[in-house]
């Protein structure tokens, strides 16, 4: 049946049923369009093969329906009840312009056109099926907000020379076993609804990236195959300033740093570590915060865990719960020249670790601070001074 047969031919079916009984012959050109078909409130049947080389486009209430669909033209769907029923799936259908907010999807053996399914916006109008689509769109200073919780199953990556903001929005990101947030910019995490969850198996700051938390929950992955809440790259950088990073397995450190931390604020968990320091050019700076680790029995746990690298630890609570001293546990696991302790609060003695000038006072059951500590001068019955020194502690 040839429908049109040539280019300059036009074929218009209106509350039409077509059912076509061609056979193809041994070929796959028994039915075939080579001009414009158009199709509105009609059905057009096929019993076998459809060729399109021409312009074929289906409207209102309208199906075509073919075994199979070769298509060397143009396919159109002009409405939103528009469909095409076959086999043959990975055919190009461009939808109506005035449907900005559908598309058309391959679906239980048809082409037909559904709502879009939204993730994230850049302002009001713009908005984004993907999230990676969305970082890719946003421009300097832009906000990416995600409007839907999303199901990620593969890895994200905010590019070098971006410099933008995401609002999880109280949404939850969901990534699968081996998806990673790859942060090569810069990025700003905040949630300004609350109880917004990111997962991933890291989020991962490259060299030369940056990331910064304000608000929300960064966590890694349950299963143990690895993954951080947070791996900084050797050249990489972040900066908490509030919100939760937590690693919820069993195997790993909630913050794992060969760059550069720095934590002004916030609440830092794990269950078989907290922060762990591993490049001898890493810095980590804690100004203030929360550090729980709630310890696994017979996991060797560590709040600290520091190989190379420095950490300097101005304030903060620090609680181990679940501390099992023979089976390896320790508050900080670390040479005493890779750490320097200025203040915070324990629940163990960090005596070993405190810089000069300072120490561990403990003020109640488990619970040490450390203070400045300063030195008097003893003297003996004779009057002559010591050399020993005992201190007082402010």
């Amino acid at each position: 049946t040839f429908m049109t047969r040539d280019a300059n031919s036009k074929f218009i079916l209106t509350g039409s049923k077509v059912l076509s009984t061609a056979t193809t012959n041994g070929t796959d050109e028994g039915n075939y369009n080579a001009g414009e078909l158009v199709l509105n409130n009609s059905t057009l049947t096929y019993n076998a093969a459809f060729t399109n080389t021409g312009v074929l486009n289906i409207g209102e209430n309208s199906n075509v329906n073919a075994p199979t669909v070769i298509n060397n033209g143009t396919i159109n769907f002009t409405s939103l009840t528009s469909i095409l029923e076959t086999t043959t799936e990975g055919l190009v259908i461009t939808l109506d312009s005035n449907y900005p907010d559908h598309k058309v999807v391959y679906k239980d053996g048809k082409y037909q056109v559904v709502e879009k399914d939204y993730v994230a916006q850049i302002g009001e109008d713009n908005k984004f099926e993907t999230l990676q689509d969305a970082f890719n769109a946003a421009t300097e200073g832009q906000t990416v907000t995600v409007i839907n919780d999303v199901e990620l199953e593969s890895n994200v990556t905010v590019a070098a020379g971006k410099v933008v903001t995401l609002d999880l929005n109280g949404k939850n990101l969901t990534g699968g076993a081996y998806v990673n947030l790859y942060i090569n910019g810069e990025l700003t995490i905040e949630d300004n609804v609350g109880n917004a969850v990111s997962t991933f198996r890291n989020h991962y700051v490259s060299e030369g990236g940056k990331l910064t938390l304000k608000s929300g929950i960064l966590q890694n992955i349950e299963t143990n195959t690895g993954g951080y809440g947070i791996f900084i790259e050797r050249g990489g950088e972040s900066t908490i300033e509030g919100g939760t990073v937590q690693a919820v397995n069993e195997s790993n450190y909630a913050i794992c740093v060969n760059g550069t931390l720095t934590i002004v604020d916030g609440n830092i968990v794990g269950k078989h570590g907290v922060i762990a320091v591993e490049n001898q050019n890493a810095i980590v700076t804690i100004e203030n915060g929360e550090y729980t680790l709630n310890a696994i029995t017979g996991n060797s746990d560590h709040i600290v865990y520091v190989t190379a690298g420095m950490i300097n630890i101005e304030g903060g609570n620090f609680t181990f719960n679940n501390f099992i001293a023979n089976e390896g546990d320790s508050m900080i696991a670390a040479a005493e020249e890779n750490v320097s302790i200025t203040g915070g609060t324990y629940t163990q003695d960090v005596n070993e670790w405190c810089a000069e000038g300072y120490k561990a006072v403990q003020i109640g059951e488990n619970v040490y601070e450390v203070r400045i500590a300063s030195f008097e001068k003893f003297y003996t019955a004779e009057g002559d001074e010591t050399t020993q020194d005992q201190a007082a502690y402010s």
